[in-house]
């Protein structure tokens, strides 16, 4: 079994053929200095009595619950990965070792899952146990004592306490296992190009999702304004609305004029094949240029790219790579770097006080945005990157010139999938989700009017017609996990 495994992981993923000691090795790094060595260096301040009463009581939640938290939620993410990750250039049906290869790989997704459950019911013990609840909304009436910083810990500890304290351990034990179930199902769904394969587990979830929002003590108007305001705080549909509207007004026009007299552009080699090695040697590259610590990074790939972490020692970058579509990996690297720059430049004091990935998920689209669209697409960019290019592409683009590059990689104009859209069109691609999310979460439809509604959507404002469904309402991982966060990459 080990060497089937050692298979995969060298044949499968060229990219992750030493992930497995970079991981263990990052884990161990992360339980050292997020755990450990913090831990000790709160003792030693309380010993020489540098803490106040309620600062003494910030580290009694650190060190028995957000300690333990942190190094659960740690394991969830790190257990996660197995399920979400896919080897670039998975071997064929056809090879002889794939028959081997899928057996290891299914097992390993079964421990997984089940190893997951367990750490899943800790964290939910942990989570309601008298002693936290206790301190948190003790902590949480007065401010007293307590830094800026740890003043945040405590609001965010407090908020998602209270929306999750009426949560029974059998509907999270549920939940768990609806997620998972769900992302599973996308994935064969998206593969099948069949929608109906998803259906039954997306109803599932949006079931869920409105059970957990009636169990809180505070009601939104909507179930959606709930949804909304656990990613951007103080988010509400009535603030959307007009966000949103004010967008269409403008962009819809605009692009029916650029479509109509905007100039040709040459666009010929964007779908010219690019060897996958070509592409990994240019992805990193990227993520050196953006200045991230190479010691504390693991790219990878996956069937939709995300970025995640496990302490500032531990960050994880994820991308697909499409033969026929070069830029699509370029830019899909320079978004998730911005997140993985986020990461690793979180402020020390934010991993010690466990408040480390607390802030707004807009500010965190807004820096992985900022490097994919306003310094990616940039003429003075394209114009450092152009020799790396033409070096690590060999003769692929020899025929293409700087300034057509910069031109194809900047045309206005509509397309089909939202994480390849263009800067003009691409909130129009948000709108339509947050459209269809907000009606969803509130009941006005129902999950399997979805593939008309998303076909029609796109239709009127980006005047396409959607072939199928895994070009569709299939492309997005977001809907096997949670609901609202769209919005976000628009804000």
């Amino acid at each position: 079994m080990a060497s089937g495994e050692q298979r995969v992981s060298d044949e499968g993923d060229s990219l992750g053929a030493s992930f497995a000691k970079k991981d263990n090795a990052a884990r161990r790094m992360a339980r050292s200095l997020d755990d450990l060595e913090l831990s000790r260096t709160q003792v030693q301040d309380i010993a020489v009595g540098k803490l106040t009463v309620r600062q003494r009581r910030i580290v009694v939640v650190g060190d028995t619950d957000l300690g333990d938290l942190a190094g659960v939620r740690r394991e969830l993410g790190v257990g996660g990965m197995d399920q979400i990750r896919r080897p670039a250039g998975a071997l064929e049906p056809g090879h002889a070792d794939h028959m081997v290869a899928v057996a290891v790989r299914q097992q390993n997704v079964l421990e997984r899952n089940a190893l997951a459950l367990n750490e899943r019911k800790q964290l939910f013990r942990l989570t309601h146990s008298k002693t936290y609840a206790r301190l948190v909304t003790e902590l949480a009436a007065g401010h007293e004592g307590l830094s800026p910083v740890q003043q945040k810990v405590v609001e965010h500890k407090n908020d998602a306490w209270q929306k999750g304290k009426n949560i029974s351990a059998k509907l999270d034990y549920e939940m768990t296992l609806a997620y998972s179930r769900a992302y599973a199902k996308w994935l064969e769904a998206k593969k099948a190009n069949d929608y109906s394969i998803f259906r039954d587990a997306f109803a599932d979830l949006i079931g869920y999702t409105r059970k957990a929002i009636d169990l809180r003590d505070e009601k939104k108007a909507t179930y959606y304004d709930a949804c909304l305001d656990d990613y951007e705080k103080g988010g509400s549909i009535a603030q959307l609305d007009a966000f949103f509207g004010a967008l269409k007004e403008r962009i819809v026009p605009l692009l029916a004029r650029i479509e109509k007299d905007g100039k040709p552009i040459r666009t010929d080699f964007m779908s010219r094949p690019c060897p996958i090695p070509q592409q990994e040697a240019f992805s990193k590259y990227l993520l050196e240029l953006e200045g991230l610590r190479g010691s504390a990074l693991v790219l990878m790939t996956t069937e939709h790219p995300f970025t995640t972490n496990f302490g500032p020692h531990d960050v994880r970058v994820t991308t697909h790579y499409y033969e026929e579509n070069f830029v699509s990996n370029i830019f899909t690297t320079l978004h998730e770097g911005g997140h993985a720059l986020f990461m690793q430049n979180e402020p020390e004091e934010f991993w010690r006080e466990h408040t480390a990935g607390s802030m707004s998920n807009a500010m965190h689209e807004c820096i992985s945005r900022f490097y994919e669209n306003i310094i990616g697409r940039s003429e003075a960019f394209i114009h450092f990157v152009y020799p790396k290019l033409q070096e690590i592409s060999g003769d692929t683009f020899s025929d293409v010139s700087e300034r057509e590059l910069y031109e194809a990689v900047n045309i206005a104009r509509p397309s089909l999938i939202r994480t390849e859209a263009d800067e003009l069109t691409y909130s129009l691609h948000i709108l339509i989700r947050y459209e269809l999310e907000k009606f969803m979460l509130n009941g006005e439809i129902t999950v399997d009017e979805i593939p008309a509604l998303w076909n029609a959507k796109y239709k009127e404002y980006l005047g396409l017609d959607v072939p199928d469904d895994a070009q569709g309402c299939l492309q997005d991982v977001h809907w096997t996990q949670s609901y609202g966060y769209f919005p976000s990459y628009a804000l």
